[in-house]
């Protein structure tokens, strides 16, 4: 499940940031006062939001249901 989430994750960011390379709006926002890692951060940011929300739900669900929240992996 871990991997389903990240790999959703990461698929986003990768087309956000091509979307965005592509209409040169990553160039444009070079131009400005934005460095670099801000201008990733700042995509990146929701993602990663949503990411921790959707465990946060799932872990909630799982306890609800009395099931074991993480399960070590031997």
């Amino acid at each position: 499940m871990a991997f389903a989430l990240l790999s959703a994750v990461y698929c986003n960011l990768v087309t956000a940031l091509v979307a965005r390379r592509e209409q040169l709006v990553l160039k444009r926002l070079r131009t400005g006062e934005s460095t670099d890692p801000e201008i990733l951060t700042g995509t990146a940011a929701p993602a990663i939001a949503i990411a921790w929300a959707q465990i946060a739900v799932a872990a909630v669900a799982a306890a609800s249901k009395g099931e074991p929240v993480f399960v070590a992996v031997k």
